[in-house]
């Protein structure tokens, strides 16, 4: 990627971050979908960055693990930590840290995969799913690979509805 688009993109995350990322993250935590954090607003963002941002903060808080977590209720965390020099500079670096797991069930998602491979349908599987649902698989970025995500409600029913169709 070239130098000014680099920048580019880091301007714009950081735009969007300063303008309502707070906000969005705590409507996610609250179980809000993409379309209606998007509703709640007062300014312009796509589904698609509502969703980067949703993935990001449920990655940093461990709610979504792209490790298997470890048996021992330790999961990994990257924080980003701001540190300003002797003569003022600021800098800032990723630290990783493990951090029990608080006793949580995680389950098995293969979602990128199946989106990636559109195994048997699986766009004509989701119209199943309700709205939110469908946003949650829709809008949030899936890698293409195993990832583990706390056991709640929301995932429970995704996972049943599209294992049942499979």
């Amino acid at each position: 990627m070239s130098e000014n688009r680099l920048f580019n993109k880091a301007l714009s995350d950081f735009m969007y971050d300063f303008a309502g990322g707070d906000e969005i993250r705590k409507l996610a935590d609250d179980g809000f979908s993409v379309s209606q954090i998007k509703k709640e607003l007062s300014f312009p963002i796509s589904k698609d960055k509502i969703g980067q941002i949703m993935w990001e903060h449920f990655v940093k808080n461990g709610k979504i693990c792209l490790e298997e977590p470890k048996e021992s209720g330790v999961i990994r965390k990257t924080k980003i930590i701001r540190e300003q020099g002797e003569f003022g500079k600021v800098s800032f670096r990723q630290v990783v840290e493990e951090v029990p797991a608080e006793d949580k069930k995680y389950v098995l998602c293969s979602f990128g995969k199946l989106l990636l491979s559109k195994k048997k349908n699986l766009l004509q599987i989701t119209q199943e799913l309700s709205e939110a649902d469908r946003d949650y698989l829709q809008y949030l970025p899936w890698p293409p690979a195993d990832v583990w995500h706390v056991e709640d409600e929301r995932i429970i029913r995704i996972n049943n509805t599209i294992n049942s169709k499979l």
